[in-house]
């Protein structure tokens, strides 16, 4: 009974191993298309590329009001 109950376990175990590396080797942007991908970077693009600038001028409106 003790060699079954421990051949049981030890096949549960392998399966819930062998489901786990799947889940953690699949790759999320598999699930677009390259044109999804090409627009999600552009949106990213540009979002990065205003938040600089709002940044930029924040900073540019501190420095100019710290020197009065």
């Amino acid at each position: 009974m003790k060699k079954i109950s421990i051949t049981l376990f030890t096949i549960a175990a392998i399966i819930a191993l062998s489901i786990a590396q799947q889940s953690c080797s699949s790759k999320p942007e598999g699930a677009f298309t390259e044109e999804e991908k090409g627009m999600q970077d552009s949106t990213d693009s540009t979002a990065q590329v205003s938040d600089f600038e709002a940044l930029m001028q924040q900073d540019s409106l501190s420095k100019d009001s710290s020197q009065k």
